[in-house]
């Protein structure tokens, strides 16, 4: 398992990914979310989405090469698909965890949009949507093909958010009672216990 540092600072090279979809280490990718005054995004670039496209396996080493050459000769677009990406991650956190129809309406026009640029190959005899053409836009269209087939997916039933007041991660609660509560036991519940365990002593003394 990768666990990003809870702790501020330049931007991230490891992303969490307790989330169990690639969806959800997408939308995990910012910190403390529910905390404004705590929150942390590890994307800050355009540089940051090929790190985080690559760890999570949605472009290859080879592919995230070939897109920061695309970055040094096209700084300007890189910066407004930037943006996109952002905005994408946005409305998927929305949907998924807020169950927002205007969030869910836009990921689809992203979504038709993505597959017009892409095209279904078989591989290892199953068809697979790829793209015929590498572009700034490709992490964005496989990114959010993987946040509809979870919204699509039996598996949204399964979807969880930590408990901590302010962490905000997602994840795929597969325990088998399906009553785990937080991200990271050695985290946020660790201190989220600590926290109980301290107001007994105030209330107590």
């Amino acid at each position: 398992m990768v666990i990003v540092t809870r702790a501020a600072g330049a931007e991230a090279r490891a992303f969490t990914d307790i989330g169990g979809h690639v969806a959800l280490t997408l939308v995990n990718t910012v910190r403390w979310r529910l905390d404004p005054s705590q929150r942390i995004d590890d994307l800050t670039s355009y540089a940051g989405v090929l790190t985080w496209a690559q760890q999570v396996d949605l472009i290859s080493n080879q592919e995230e090469a070939e897109l920061q050459a695309f970055v040094a000769a096209e700084p300007r677009w890189a910066a407004a698909e930037f943006d996109q990406f952002v905005r994408m991650r946005e409305a998927a956190y929305a949907a998924l965890v807020d169950d927002s129809v205007i969030a869910v309406d836009e990921l689809v026009v992203t979504s038709r949009e993505a597959l017009q640029r892409a095209r279904l190959t078989k591989a290892g005899g199953r068809w697979e949507w790829s793209e015929p053409t590498l572009t700034l836009t490709t992490p964005r269209d496989r990114a959010v093909r993987q946040v509809i087939d979870l919204l699509t997916s039996a598996d949204l039933a399964l979807l969880h958010q930590c408990e901590d007041r302010a962490c905000g991660w997602v994840y795929l609660d597969t325990s088998p009672r399906h009553n785990r509560r937080w991200c990271v036991a050695a985290d946020c519940g660790n201190r989220n216990r600590a926290r109980r365990f301290y107001a007994r002593q105030r209330t107590g003394s």
